[in-house]
């Protein structure tokens, strides 16, 4: 019965039968089927191999089931490797979580799936696998599957690395390439952030510059018109003393009819005052230009107004000197604020403290009169 058998199974089939029971009968034997299975997949010669091995792998044996694994894999039955992938790994056998990983992360076999490629990945990894190191490291380092943390990636590829990985070394110079592109990156936009904050700075330095100089042309001419008002008052009563107690009486038709010297002064500051509204107004909006016409016009004011002047020679001087410093900044370029478009702008208005001597601002008061301006 025993040799019948025999001969109907072959030599072949004994041995496989033999093989198999040894593997059973021992664990050192079975190690020594698994060990000559794969050599014989090795060798290329996948049919015996599975022969050899298929008992052990659909006993349990995760060696064995990895390796049938890989068989079917090299053989192109990706479906059917999965499988025994998937068996193994079930078994935490290393290798095959790493091969199943590996699958999950290029969708070969199975829909492609960063997060449980990471997830078989890192259960190799902690077993020592460098390829799943590896494999996890680029997950980790790209985002794909799990949250981007180079940090994490420089860990596991340094693993890998200290197990003789070429490639990790190749992918920690990419992670500290991209942190001194990322350091770059932030000292750039810390410069353009610095120097818009300088040219904020700068614009309401102008700002303020073009505020206080708008304020001391308006400051001067007012200084200028007291002057010249207080130099009103002094020839008021000189023509007063000289009418011997008279009531003064100008030749201009608006203002003949008062009666008192506050009364004269205060019509004529008006009737000056709106006379030269016009050049009071660009001084007050920051025209040094319009201030010294202001100036002259309200001189020339004050000798029309008051032809019985004793001292007509010293204000007609005033109107040439102001209207003549008027002519010399007239093309003077200076730098004014646009409010509108919060810039500035080049206009053809002078600044304060240009070409024009601040004396010019007092040239034309009348003798024993102190000129009130001074430079800013």
């Amino acid at each position: 019965m025993f040799s019948l058998t025999l001969k109907s199974l072959g030599a072949a089939r004994v041995f496989y039968i033999y093989l198999i029971l040894v593997a059973f009968a021992s664990p050192s034997l079975g190690a020594n089927v698994i060990d000559i299975g794969k050599n014989a997949f090795e060798e290329g010669n996948y049919s015996n191999a599975l022969k050899i091995l298929m008992p052990l792998a659909n006993s349990g044996n995760s060696d064995a089931q990895n390796l049938v694994g890989e068989i079917y894999y090299s053989t192109n039955k990706v479906h059917n490797a999965v499988e025994w992938f998937q068996r193994s790994a079930n078994r935490e056998n290393p290798i095959a979580l790493n091969n199943l990983a590996y699958l999950y992360e290029n969708g070969e076999g199975v829909s492609r799936d960063y997060a449980m490629a990471a997830s078989y990945y890192r259960q190799a990894a902690m077993k020592g696998i460098v390829e799943a190191q590896l494999g996890l490291g680029k997950l980790l380092m790209n985002g794909r599957g799990v949250p981007k943390d180079e940090n994490q990636a420089r860990y596991w590829l340094d693993k890998a690395e200290h197990q003789g990985s070429n490639s990790a070394r190749q992918y920690i110079s990419e992670i500290e390439n991209r942190a001194s592109h990322r350091s770059a990156s932030k000292n750039i936009e810390r410069q353009v952030i610095a120097a818009q904050t300088r040219e904020n700075e700068i614009e309401k330095a102008q700002e303020r510059e073009y505020k206080e100089a708008q304020q001391g042309y308006w400051d001067d001419f007012n200084k200028q018109q007291e002057q010249i008002m207080a130099e009103i008052r002094n020839q008021v009563n000189v023509v007063s003393v000289a009418a011997t107690g008279r009531s003064v009486s100008l030749s201009t038709p608006s203002i003949q009819s008062y009666q008192s010297d506050n009364n004269i002064l205060q019509q004529l500051d008006s009737l000056c005052r709106s006379q030269c509204s016009s050049e009071e107004k660009g001084c007050k909006n920051g025209s040094q230009f319009d201030c010294y016409q202001a100036a002259a016009c309200a001189c020339e004011c004050f000798l029309e107004n008051v032809p019985d002047n004793p001292n007509r020679g010293a204000w007609n001087e005033c109107v040439r000197n102001n209207n003549a410093n008027a002519e010399k900044v007239r093309n003077t370029t200076g730098i004014k604020w646009d409010f509108n478009k919060q810039t500035p702008s080049q206009v053809q208005e002078p600044t304060r403290g240009s070409s024009i001597d601040n004396d010019d601002w007092c040239r034309g008061v009348p003798a024993g009169e102190t000129c009130a301006h001074s430079a800013k």
